[in-house]
């Protein structure tokens, strides 16, 4: 089980800590709703890029 360094001591980790922190680090990696848009309109643009050469 992992350690965590708290006012100077170090413990191990509880299951509810564990936890806590995976989920902390599962809301960093979760785009935002505007990114999330930006890049749908990202490949919305690079696919109308691909559509004009097909056609050409």
């Amino acid at each position: 089980m992992p350690n965590i360094w708290i006012d100077g001591v170090i413990r191990e980790m509880t299951e509810a800590e564990i936890e806590a922190w995976e989920n902390a680090l599962a809301v960093e990696e979760t785009p935002t709703e505007a990114e999330r848009i930006r890049r749908l309109e990202e490949t919305k643009a690079e696919q109308a890029d691909v559509d004009e050469l097909h056609e050409a």
